[in-house]
């Protein structure tokens, strides 16, 4: 049994802060049990701050030690950046938690917690290249539980809650539930190609796509009779593409009404456009083109009465991987003897080096198809892209070619 005494009442400076109780045990002896409040925390001030950091700037708080085990910290700001726990042993040597840090998403609330233990800690952010007009940055020291979401929210891949929802990542990435994660299925075929040909699958007319190593705005071509302001057709497009830094980036364009428009954005690479408001035909009538207006170089095409690119081509945006788990090939063609060759590459922007990643064949004589699941998966790199060719062979006939692949693009700063 022991009894204890509160050593404030004694003037004992026990615990730094005199935030405790000295013990007498039953053989004796003293000893001193420090307390610590329970869930409340305390607010740090020197890794406090409300001073909205500069365009690419970092702030960085002091290191400071003490007994709370936990450390909390919540962060809102109007632009995008990176948070960093920092723990050091000695205050001097740091160890950064985690090591890539916490993704920041403009005006959005960002609440982490990490155990602290006696250790030091300061917490670090990192600005990305915009100035924003606030910044709320509290730290606080203490005992916290776990965080929980509501079962309807988004889960965050840095959050720190553990899922505990019956959940399929798959279809969590398909309805948005899974921030920095996108979800893509890729589809293009080529018709008609003739015998002993090389050709990219996707509908436009050059053989093989030609891609930009700067960007460009876009110029669309279309038959103004059928298409665009005023017409029963296409009246306004999507644009899911890069941007001038390479990122993903999403825009609309509306059709005007002379046949050819230029975007008032500019990008590096197309991954889709969509036909997003038509009139009463409900579709594009005619082939939709679109070409980067520097070089005059085809990038996209939404064939007639498609309303959606057809091409197996993918950019990977600046600081994102894609990882891609499926393909399947098919052919079509009269002649029994006919057979088509497919080979993937993955050109890189940032090294201009095409490499090989992908080769296979269908023989028309065996089958018409062609299905792979790649067991590990296959990972893109970022600023890369992704697509498919095919070589024709046999009598003199034309072969059909159809491709599908599905990846998951994944933010990766």
């Amino acid at each position: 049994m022991a009894v204890a005494e509160n050593p404030k009442e004694r003037g004992s400076n026990y615990g730094g802060e005199n935030d405790g109780f000295r013990v007498q045990y039953s053989d004796g002896t003293w000893g001193f049990v420090q307390a610590v409040a329970s869930g409340t925390g305390v607010q740090s001030s020197v890794n406090t701050s409300v001073i909205p950091v500069s365009a690419s700037g970092t702030f960085t708080g002091e290191w400071e030690q003490n007994n709370q085990a936990d450390v909390m910290v919540s962060l809102q700001t109007d632009t995008s950046g990176t948070l960093y726990f920092e723990f050091s042993v000695d205050g001097t040597n740091a160890s950064v938690f985690p090591i890539e840090g916490f993704d920041v998403t403009s005006g959005i609330h960002e609440f982490h917690t990490a155990v602290k233990g006696p250790r030091y800690f300061r917490v670090r952010f990192v600005n990305d290249a915009f100035t924003p007009t606030y910044m709320r940055l509290y730290t606080y020291f203490g005992q916290f539980r776990s965080p929980s979401t509501p079962l309807s929210a988004s889960l965050q891949i840095d959050s720190d809650g553990i899922a505990t929802r019956p959940t399929d990542f798959q279809d969590e990435v398909k309805r948005g539930k899974r921030v920095g994660v996108t979800g893509w299925n890729k589809f293009g075929y080529r018709l008609d190609v003739p015998n002993n040909t090389t050709a990219c699958i996707w509908p436009a007319t050059p053989l093989l796509p030609t891609f930009l190593t700067s960007a460009s705005t876009f110029t669309v071509t279309y038959n103004s009779t059928t298409d665009g302001s005023g017409t029963t057709g296409a009246t306004e497009l999507v644009f899911v593409y890069v941007d001038d830094d390479g990122l993903p980036a999403t825009s609309t364009h509306t059709l005007g009404s002379d046949g050819s428009d230029v975007t008032s954005f500019s990008g590096l690479g197309i991954n889709r456009i969509a036909v997003t408001a038509a009139g009463s035909a409900g579709f594009n009538t005619n082939d939709i083109t679109v070409t980067a207006t520097t070089g005059a170089t085809v990038q996209a095409i939404v064939p007639a009465e498609g309303s959606i690119t057809q091409q197996a081509i993918f950019f990977v945006g600046a600081n994102h991987v894609a990882i891609a788990p499926w393909l399947t090939i098919e052919m079509a063609a009269l002649d029994k003897d006919k057979a088509l060759a497919l080979v993937g590459y993955a050109w890189n922007r940032t090294s201009g080096v095409r490499t090989e990643v992908f080769r296979g064949s269908i023989d028309r004589s065996l089958d018409l198809h062609r299905q792979i699941f790649d067991p590990i998966k296959f990972r893109l790199e970022p600023n890369s892209v992704l697509y498919f060719v095919g070589t024709t062979s046999g009598h003199n006939s034309v072969v059909d070619m159809f491709c599908r692949f599905s990846l998951n693009e994944y933010q990766d700063t």
